[in-house]
């Protein structure tokens, strides 16, 4: 999984681990003068500033890109290497070309690992990982793999989809189904304090200004572009960063993964 990059656009209004981790960096070396608060705010901001200026960094501007986390001391993971025995050639099964139970969820070498249709899926946010862009729990009755969950460590289990786009009109089948409450209520309730939108007020006015309407517009009057934006905005404070994505018969998977893949 590589080091995401964090830009002030899409962090600025919600809580990420990864803004407070770079945060608590600054800190410790002097460039932040208060307590991060996991958003990309003003702070923040200004401390990256000096911290870049400070190292020569001029190409990463409003962002934290791999420069700055490298001058931060942090560097990508490097993959785990694979210890297993190589089978007897003789002894090797073929390949899969279909995946035996799409949706299937493989913990090994505390990697966790989704296997698709058409590729699998691993490291990344949970959203991503899950197609999963709206962060839904309990997602069968909007298309999601039945019984198949993409678990975290102290978040929980979420649904998984078979792809992208149906995970993304989940979002807005989720908010319709909200009933008649505005869009400003709906953002609260999608996002909360502190499970989401930092300033769930602020992002509500930010996201209504797209759509070209009130903070008080209701939900159920909105057209399928304005459902557009709002679920896109939803994407973004539940946070969406991509992994590593495997072919279904690409030998560097992991034996467990690949027996699984194979149904064994």
């Amino acid at each position: 999984m590589s080091l995401p990059v964090l830009d002030q656009d899409s962090y600025q209004w919600m809580c990420s681990d990864w803004v407070m981790y770079a945060g608590e960096l600054l800190r410790q070396l002097g460039y932040l003068e208060t307590e991060p608060t996991g958003t990309y705010d003003a702070e923040f901001a200004a401390a990256v500033r000096a911290f870049q200026e400070a190292y020569g960094i001029t190409f990463e501007e409003n962002y934290v890109g791999p420069y700055t986390w490298e001058a931060l001391g942090v560097q990508d993971p490097e993959p785990a290497e694979d210890h297993q025995e190589p089978e007897h050639p003789e002894h090797q099964e073929p390949a899969p070309t279909a995946a035996a139970d799409p949706g299937l969820e493989v913990l090994t070498g505390g990697k966790r690992y989704i296997i698709y249709e058409d590729e699998v899926r691993t490291g990344g946010t949970i959203s991503w990982r899950a197609r999963n862009p709206g962060n839904i729990r309990n997602g069968e009755r909007y298309g999601a793999y039945p019984g198949k969950k993409a678990n975290t460590k102290s978040a929980g289990s979420f649904a998984v989809f078979p792809d992208e786009q149906t995970g993304f009109e989940a979002i807005k089948q989720v908010l319709h189904n909200y009933g008649h409450i505005t869009v400003a209520k709906a953002m609260a309730k999608y996002a909360p304090a502190g499970d989401g939108a930092n300033d769930p007020d602020a992002y509500a006015r930010s996201v209504a200004k797209q759509m070209g309407v009130s903070i008080d517009t209701y939900v159920d009057e909105l057209d399928d572009s304005q459902m557009d934006i709002f679920a896109t905005a939803i994407k973004r404070v539940e946070g969406w960063t991509e992994g590593e994505t495997y072919a279904l018969d690409d030998p560097n998977l992991p034996a467990d993964v690949q027996r699984a893949i194979r149904g064994n």
